[in-house]
């Protein structure tokens, strides 16, 4: 029997919709450098709302309203999926609330209202480009066959991981310190594994707002701490006073991150490959 012939479309559409992603991050920058509009969570939010906006319609123009439908219960599963991540993200969130000198508290509307409202932005943002248009995208061009979901986490794990650390990426003070090179590999690593997770619950729950819920909940509770303080979010992931520390975290987080990817990828992918054969939705 002959193997279905690749449509290139899919690809297409997903190699245009990240370039739209790139152009759009640029006129972020470029605003920002012009007019200073940027920095602020309010800011921040708004321009994620654009970016979802573009992610959601690139989405649509890959495999249509599919995987934009609500499914019921695709949210509980997902925070089951990835309960074991929230409780660790919960209890790094307590220590940091009952240190000593955790800073000044904020006010709701300058803290946890914008705060909570950007972390809901990111996760539809980055579920949507980094997991629903790739994965779509390479499923459509592979005729959704067993390599689909191999490729997809492949890719999701180097654009997810690099994603976050483009600003460092062209710093030449990164490449001058072992150190802080380091420190940008494994939060390259570290991001990578999550984007490993979410793709694994977009696989299987088959809608983007299940690993969009669990992205925001598990930001949300990291950034707890900037966000009950005037300490604020920050948008830097590679830190040049604390080097160490920074080495420190990422290795734990990744060792964590990995164990749960390991075993929701034991129990699940062979269920995801075999729907991946049959077809189902």
């Amino acid at each position: 029997m002959d193997e279905p012939r690749k449509d290139p479309a899919p690809l297409v559409r997903l190699i245009l919709a990240h370039l739209a992603l790139l152009i759009l991050l640029l006129l972020a920058g470029f605003l920002y450098a012009r007019t200073g509009f940027g920095g602020g969570l309010w800011e921040e939010t708004a321009i994620r709302v654009v970016f979802s906006a573009a992610m959601i319609f690139c989405l649509y123009t890959i495999s249509g309203t599919e995987h934009l439908k609500w499914k019921k219960g695709a949210v509980k599963t997902a925070l089951k999926m990835c309960a074991a991540l929230l409780i660790f993200a919960g209890a790094v969130t307590c220590l940091s609330l009952t240190a000593p000198d955790r800073g000044k508290p904020a006010s709701v509307t300058d803290g946890l209202l914008p705060g909570t409202l950007f972390c809901l932005t990111v996760g539809i943002f980055e579920e949507t480009a980094y997991r629903a248009v790739i994965y779509d995208g390479i499923g459509g061009f592979l005729n959704h066959g067993r390599k689909t979901y191999t490729v997809s986490a492949i890719v999701t794990f180097f654009v997810f991981g690099v994603s976050h650390v483009l600003n460092e990426l062209t710093d030449p003070a990164m490449y001058a310190d072992p150190a802080l090179l380091l420190q940008m590999a494994l939060k390259i690593v570290q991001t990578g594994i999550i984007g490993l997770i979410m793709m694994l619950i977009y696989a299987r729950t088959g809608t983007v707002w299940a690993p969009a819920a669990a992205h925001a909940l598990y930001d949300l509770l990291l950034s707890l701490p900037q966000l009950l303080t005037e300490a604020g979010v920050s948008m830097e992931y590679v830190s040049t006073e604390n080097a160490a520390e920074g080495i420190n975290s990422y290795i734990l987080m990744s060792l964590i991150e990995l164990w749960v990817y390991l075993a929701l990828r034991r129990k699940y992918l062979p269920e995801i490959r075999t729907r991946l054969l049959t077809g189902e939705k």
